[in-house]
């Protein structure tokens, strides 16, 4: 496919985002992770038609850096804080990222004991492996609760706990895509330091915080709109280019910018109001291209290490949706099945996907490109099993409004963002 035709399509797809979430279109439309496009991005890559040649692929890999660490400035601006802007309890925030824990343990060590049995795997490449399964295996996506709250006009107490557990578990999949980027890293300081995980670490996280000082001091003195657009544009930018020349994890240097900017700045909520509207004009196009590098496992003892992994993560989500019952002690949480609440937790999206595009980039070969097909087989578990277990869980616990509205636009106050 010719570039500019492929750039011209995506430029068309963020402008569909750009309506799903200005309200002039129907909301709560479309799959709630997007994955029509990832599943688009996969039919029209070389492994499939071969529309997206992989040297149309490779040439939009600096476009799809951007977008996937614009996407972790976003998640970074908003982080610990619901709708409204209202902080999630620190109690919630932990137990969030507990589950979160919890599940990427489980699928790392499923897949990594099949792994060891059926390939030759140094223990570098084990590790790196390891990691990568439990970035991929974390995330519950707050789009679908997002979908379900815009779509069905769920409101009430349920909605919001699974909400706020579903906004505290982005760090866990981005710590881990760090100590990835950290592991792997190949380059060497101009000083002539020699590289090491812990340095790697720590520049990633001084960049970050840099960035989002920088960021919050200047909002605090530039009140025009249009540059703070320049400020945030402009950080972003240099974060990505530094990152991606020292080998650390672009992503996790804008989370980070992201988290630092909004808690330093007394501009905390004008930063979320200018950043949201740019998440789903800027995911759908990242998950088209993400799709174009997927390839389905070359063996019967990969597909093996795969199954091993969605399987695990299905079990650690059950055990999840127990305790997410046991500890919401509100009467609604009562009424819920604690295997649909643990579906509800299911869903994945764009995040689990960035954690497979890194493995990839990190891990060459077969191995790199398992993870990120596991991240797609996540997704499409949880657009499959999750939504419609999440819907069912909020219906036991009288929050979801059936049917639909036929308008689509629902304008509730307490809607999870």
């Amino acid at each position: 496919m010719n570039p500019i035709l492929l750039l011209t399509g995506l430029m068309a797809l963020a402008y569909l985002g750009t309506m799903l979430v200005s309200g002039r279109t129907l909301r709560g439309s479309g799959l709630p992770s997007g994955t029509e496009f990832l599943l688009l991005g996969i039919l029209l890559g070389p492994k499939f038609l071969g529309l997206i040649s992989s040297e149309t692929r490779a040439a939009f890999e600096p476009f799809n850096a951007v977008a996937l660490s614009w996407l972790a400035v976003v998640s970074g601006g908003h982080y610990g804080f619901a709708a409204g802007g209202v902080g999630v309890p620190t109690r919630t925030m932990a137990r969030g990222l507990g589950l979160a824990a919890l599940s990427a343990g489980f699928a790392a060590l499923a897949a990594s004991l099949v792994a060891r049995r059926v390939e030759d795997l140094s223990q570098a490449q084990l590790v790196l492996f390891a990691l990568g399964i439990g970035a991929v295996s974390a995330e519950t996506t707050r789009h679908a609760v997002r979908w379900v709250v815009q779509r069905y006009g769920a409101t009430g107490p349920l909605t919001s706990f699974i909400g706020e557990m579903a906004e505290a578990d982005d760090a866990i999949a981005l710590v881990l895509l760090a100590l990835i980027a950290a592991f792997s890293a190949t380059a060497t300081p101009m000083a002539g330091v020699p590289w090491s995980p812990v340095l790697s670490l720590g520049v990633s996280l001084l960049l970050g915080a840099a960035l989002g000082v920088t960021i919050s001091a200047l909002f605090n003195i530039e009140p025009r709109k249009g540059q703070r657009w320049g400020i945030l544009i402009g950080a972003t930018l240099l974060g990505v280019g530094v990152s991606l020349k020292l080998g650390l994890s672009a992503v996790w240097v804008a989370f980070v910018m992201g988290v630092v900017a909004s808690l330093a700045s007394a501009q905390r909520i004008e930063i979320g109001q200018m950043l949201e509207p740019t998440e789903r004009p800027t995911m759908l196009p990242a998950l088209v291209l993400a799709g174009a590098y997927v390839s389905l496992p070359p063996s019967l003892e990969l597909w093996a290490v795969a199954v091993a992994a969605v399987f695990a993560r299905l079990l650690a989500k059950g055990l999840s949706g127990r305790l997410l019952v046991r500890w919401h002690r509100h009467s609604s949480a009562q009424k819920t099945n604690a295997v649909a609440a643990g579906g509800a937790l299911l869903p994945a999206g764009i995040l689990s996907i960035t954690a497979g595009l890194a493995c990839a980039a990190a891990i060459k070969g077969p191995i790199g490109e398992l993870v990120l097909f596991i991240a797609v087989a996540n997704t499409v578990t949880g657009e499959l099993l999750g939504t419609p277990a999440l819907r069912f869980a909020l219906k036991q616990a009288g929050e979801l409004n059936e049917p639909a509205k036929s308008s689509g636009l629902v304008r509730n106050k307490g809607a999870v963002q």
